[in-house]
């Protein structure tokens, strides 16, 4: 299906709730809800469909609440925002869409959900759901689930004696060396600003500081120019001093983060 005719047939064709008959026995009451995505025309076009049709099927009043624009567009923000609205315990917020990684902080906030909801969390990913419990108590349901994706050369695999593309870390890491050998003495020809802008990389992965854990993107960044740095003098037969943030054993020198 084209995406066009895709969103617009989210829009249009809004789904039916489930447990409707369960839920008619609250018709009449009102909810406010901050749904995900409003900063983005689609996802905001959507989350009215469902409202209307959640409304439509239960006569539960649905008002869809929204964010100032500066605030729906960072995610540092809008947590800010959030954690403000629950520790003054607003009368408008009854339901809202958070990040996998605000719950432990906006927990205290929130009720627990296994009393009523227990049943419809085992039909979701455990690690989803292990991770919207809370000193036992679940606080949230995931509303939609993304997942990451490897992409790799079939070109280089073969070329290198690789029959699969890895299957754990340890076979990335293993795969990604070798081609990188590979690939970079053949390339040994090159130099100067060409080489700079034709290095060959085996692994990129995702770096940039984002949806406010500024802690663990320090980190992460942190880790990722150490690893580059060193890298670099390696190849330019030079020592990394104070060691590696990275041990032999794989696992990462707290210390150099005492800071």
């Amino acid at each position: 299906m084209p995406a066009a005719a895709g969103q617009t047939d989210a829009v249009d064709n809004a789904p039916p709730v489930r447990n409707v008959a369960e839920a008619r026995r609250y018709s009449g009451q009102k909810i406010g809800l901050f749904p995900f995505g409003q900063s983005v025309r689609l996802l905001a076009d959507v989350n009215d469909a469902k409202a209307r049709r959640f409304s439509q099927d239960t006569g539960i009043q649905v008002q869809v609440l929204r964010q100032p624009q500066d605030v729906a567009a960072s995610a540092t923000a809008a947590f800010a925002f959030f954690d403000g609205l629950l520790q003054a315990q607003s009368r408008d917020l009854d339901a809202l869409s958070v990040d996998v990684i605000w719950t432990g902080a906006l927990a205290p906030h929130l009720v627990d959900l296994n009393p009523k909801l227990s049943a419809e969390a085992r039909v979701h990913y455990p690690a989803t759901i292990q991770n919207n419990t809370v000193s036992g108590r679940l606080i949230g349901l995931p509303s939609f689930g993304d997942l990451g994706m490897l992409y790799y050369r079939t070109d280089l695999l073969q070329k290198y004696g690789f029959g699969a593309p890895p299957g754990t870390w340890e076979q990335l890491e293993q795969q990604a060396q070798r081609i990188v050998e590979g690939e970079s003495s053949s390339n040994s020809s090159r130099r100067g600003r060409e080489l700079e802008q034709l290095e060959f990389r085996g692994v990129r992965l995702p770096g940039r500081c984002q949806r406010g854990a500024h802690l663990q993107c320090a980190r992460v960044a942190s880790l990722l120019r150490w690893g580059n740095d060193r890298g670099e003098r390696q190849r330019h037969g030079e020592q990394s001093p104070g060691g590696g943030d990275v041990e032999p054993d794989a696992e990462v020198d707290r210390n150099r983060f005492a800071a």
